[in-house]
């Protein structure tokens, strides 16, 4: 199956709107002011990311949003399910839930980056997802920095 370089970034972009929206909906069951500051501030975050790989998108030449790359066929086409299956989050989470689920969401997004950009065969596609295979790992490292900033307050 072949995919669009700017289908697969939309795919991208949805896992993080799902992300944050998923979040959001945590917050409601949620009365420690810790875990509810941390659920807000991780759905910032995702959406911060979804709105960037938007603009990334369209800032990014067509001659490489345009191009067609062979998709792994055993890669999610829906990124968020496939990975929410493999979470198992106490109601309500607390403080250590909500990192390891978020560790856990960028975990499956870095797996995801690396297998393109092993799988695919154009330099430049490739870098594309080199580049945002980056931004992910610095966004992980600063998450956990971040988490373990709160969760000492």
């Amino acid at each position: 199956m072949f995919k669009k370089v700017s289908d697969i970034i939309e795919l991208i972009e949805q896992y993080h709107g799902g992300l944050s929206s998923y979040f959001l909906a945590l917050e409601a069951g949620v009365k420690d002011e810790r875990v509810n500051l941390l659920l807000e501030y991780l759905s910032k975050g995702e959406s911060f990311m979804a709105e960037y790989l938007e603009k990334y998108r369209k800032a990014t030449p067509n001659r490489i949003m345009n191009a067609w790359v062979k998709f792994v066929p055993w890669l999610p086409t829906d990124i968020f399910c496939e990975c929410r299956q493999n979470l198992n989050m106490h109601t309500p989470p607390d403080t250590y839930d909500v990192l390891d689920a978020a560790l856990h969401f960028d975990q499956c997004l870095i797996n995801f980056y690396t297998t393109l950009v092993q799988e695919i065969d154009n330099e430049r596609v490739s870098e594309v997802f080199s580049n945002l295979l980056r931004v992910t790992k610095k966004h992980e490292m600063n998450l956990s920095r971040d988490i373990a900033w709160l969760h000492d307050l």
